[in-house]
C-alpha cells in the first residue's frame, strides 16, 4: 500500500506546488496545493490517469469544468485554472478550510434546527442559480456541501459527480454515497429534473435534522428501491424537538411525486424564511408573557382570587364538554331513529330485505338507542314472515310477541285502517290461539263483528285484489283453504308492517 501512494505521489501541477491529498473518488483525486503567486491553498482536481485513455471520461471531466466557469455564484465552488502535465488533467478551484457536511456529521451527528435550516438555505440559493443557468447539479449529498473556517457554505462538483459514482458502482457493486440521496427519478433513470436536486437536498436536510438518512440496505438496489418505493419515517418521530412546519417542508420536498415537490429552488428558500419568521415574531414581551401563563398554569394559586378564576375556567370547560357529549349523543340518537324509519318505510312497503338491514344497522351501531330493542322486534318479526312466505329456506328465527302484533293491529284501526287490521287480527287469532296477543286479538275480532250487528265469522272477506303476496286465505273453520289460494291471484303486499302470513297455519298445540 506504502509503495502504491508513493507511485501515485505528485509533486506538483504545473506552477501549484502540491502538499497534501484531501479527496479520492472513482474518477478523481483532490489536492491541496499552493499557489505561488499569492502563497495561498488552492484546491487541485486531478482526473486519474488511467481514466486519461477514455474519451467518455475526459469528456465529462471537461464539461464539469466549462459548467464551474459559468457559474459564478458566492454558494459555489469558484474554479481559478486549467492545465494539464504530462498524463494529468487537472483544474484549479478555491479552497474550503472548513470540514464538508458529511465531516461535519462524523463530528458533531445532527444539527440543530437553525443550524440545519441555515444550512439548506444557503444550498437552496446556490441551486436556484444554478437551474436558472440551465444546470442540474445531479449530485447533492453531504461530501459535496463545503464550508470554510469564516462558516461560508459552497456547493461543488457540478456535472460528474453522479457518473464518478455510477462508474464505481460497477467496478465495487457496493453501496455508496450517492444512492443514500439519489431521487426516485434518477433511480429509475427516468429524466431528471431540478426537482431532483430538490429531492436529493431533502434528504439531506432530513439526515441533519434527525442524525440519520431516510432509507439504508444491505445493497445498492435495496437503497434505491426504497428511494422508489418506501414512504420514510417522519422527522418529527426520529426527533421530536423539530417543529411541524419543518417536519412538513422536508417530507414535502421528499415526495416521490416530483410534481407534489416544491416547484423550485427559490420556493424551499420562501418557506425557511417564512418558518423562520414565526419563530421570530414574537418579541421579548411576547415570551415573557408566555412564560407567566404557563407558570400561572401549572404552579399553586397564591390567593383565592386566582384560585377562583382557575375553577371557574375548569367549570366552564366542564360544561362545554358535556355540552358537546350531549349534543353528539342526541346526534347519535336521531340517526338511529332516522334508520328506524327507513327500515319501517321499507317494511311496510313489503321490502324485507331493505328493512332487515336498516334494522341490523340500528342494533348494531346504536345498541343504547332506544329504537335498538324496537328494531330488534322487528328482525324477529321479519324473519318469522320470510320463513312462512318460503318454507323451503332453513332460516333460524324466533316467533315475535303476538301481543305487540295485536298492538299494531290496534293501532291500524286507529288510523282508520279497518279492513288491514280486521285482517291482521284473523290472522293472528288463528297462527298464535295458543297466546295471550291470539286470545286478545279473536276478542278483538268479536267485538268488532258483535258492534256491526251483522252475526258473520271472525274471518273477514279478502281484501279487494286478492290476499297479500304469499298468504293464503282462511275459511271458517280457521284452515287454510287451498281452492281459495288457487282463485286468489298473488298481488302487492298489503301497506302493513307485518304482511306476508304463514301460508299454512301453524297446528295447534
Amino acid at each position: 500500500m506504502q509503495d502504491d501512494q508513493e507511485k501515485d505521489k505528485i509533486e506538483s501541477l504545473g506552477k501549484y506546488v502540491v502538499l497534501e491529498e484531501i479527496g479520492r473518488g472513482g474518477m478523481a483525486r483532490v489536492f491541496r496545493a499552493e499557489d505561488p503567486d499569492t502563497g495561498g491553498s488552492v484546491a487541485v482536481k486531478v482526473l486519474i490517469p488511467e481514466l486519461t485513455a477514455q474519451i467518455s471520461f475526459v469528456k465529462r471531466f471537461r464539461r464539469e469544468i466549462e459548467t464551474l466557469r459559468s457559474l459564478e455564484h458566492p454558494g459555489i465552488v469558484k474554479i481559478l485554472d486549467v492545465g494539464r502535465e504530462g498524463l494529468y488533467q487537472y483544474y484549479v478551484m478555491e479552497y474550503m478550510d472548513g470540514p464538508t457536511l458529511e465531516k461535519r456529521f462524523r463530528l458533531t451527528g445532527k444539527f440543530s434546527v437553525p443550524d440545519a435550516l441555515d444550512m439548506a438555505r444557503a444550498v437552496a440559493n446556490a441551486l436556484q442559480y444554478a437551474h436558472s443557468q440551465g444546470v442540474i447539479h445531479r449530485d447533492i449529498k453531504p461530501a459535496n456541501i463545503m464550508t470554510d473556517a469564516a462558516g461560508n457554505i459552497k456547493l461543488a462538483d457540478f456535472g460528474i459527480a453522479k457518473d464518478i459514482e455510477a462508474t464505481r458502482l460497477t467496478v465495487t457493486g457496493g453501496i455508496v454515497g450517492t444512492a443514500d440521496y439519489m431521487s426516485p427519478e434518477q433511480a429509475e433513470g427516468r429524466r431528471v429534473t431540478r426537482k431532483s436536486d430538490i429531492y436529493s437536498l431533502g434528504v439531506c436536510l432530513y439526515e441533519m435534522l434527525t442524525g440519520k438518512v431516510p432509507f439504508t440496505g444491505k445493497t445498492y438496489l435495496d437503497v434505491i428501491r426504497a428511494h422508489r418505493f418506501t414512504i420514510p419515517e417522519s422527522p418529527k418521530m426520529l426527533n421530536p424537538s423539530i417543529p411541524g412546519r419543518v417536519a412538513r417542508l422536508v417530507e414535502s420536498m421528499m415526495e416521490k411525486d416530483p410534481d407534489k415537490r416544491p416547484a423550485s429552488a427559490g420556493e424551499v428558500i420562501a418557506q425557511i424564511d417564512a418558518i423562520e419568521h414565526v419563530s421570530a415574531t414574537l418579541t421579548d414581551e411576547e415570551r415573557d408573557s408566555a412564560r407567566e401563563m404557563v407558570r400561572w398554569a401549572l404552579f399553586p394559586a397564591s390567593d383565592w382570587k386566582t384560585a377562583t378564576l382557575r375553577v371557574g375556567i375548569v367549570v366552564l370547560l366542564a360544561a362545554a364538554l358535556v355540552l358537546a357529549g350531549w349534543g353528539a349523543k342526541y346526534r347519535y340518537l336521531t340517526t338511529a331513529g332516522y334508520k328506524f324509519g327507513l327500515g319501517m318505510e321499507a317494511l311496510r312497503s313489503g321490502r324485507y330485505d331493505k328493512a332487515g338491514a336498516y334494522f341490523e344497522d340500528v342494533t348494531y351501531f346504536h345498541p343504547d338507542s332506544p329504537e335498538s330493542a324496537r328494531a330488534a322486534k322487528r328482525i324477529k318479526e321479519i324473519r318469522y314472515i320470510t320463513h312462512r312466505k318460503e318454507p323451503a329456506r332453513k332460516i333460524e328465527f324466533e316467533k315475535p310477541d303476538a301481543v305487540d302484533l295485536y298492538n299494531d293491529a290496534v293501532a291500524m284501526l286507529e288510523q282508520g285502517r279497518r279492513e288491514e287490521a280486521i285482517q291482521w287480527l284473523s290472522r293472528l287469532s288463528v297462527d298464535f290461539a295458543d297466546t295471550e296477543g291470539g286470545r286478545r286479538a279473536a276478542e278483538k275480532l268479536a267485538a268488532l263483528t258483535a258492534a256491526e250487528g251483522k252475526g258473520k265469522s271472525l274471518t273477514p272477506p279478502p281484501l279487494s285484489g286478492g290476499l297479500p303476496n304469499g298468504a293464503t286465505p282462511i275459511d271458517a273453520s280457521g284452515n287454510a283453504s287451498e281452492d281459495a289460494a288457487a282463485e286468489s291471484p298473488l298481488q302487492h303486499p298489503v301497506q302493513s308492517p307485518h304482511d306476508g302470513p304463514a301460508a299454512e297455519p301453524e297446528p295447534r298445540k
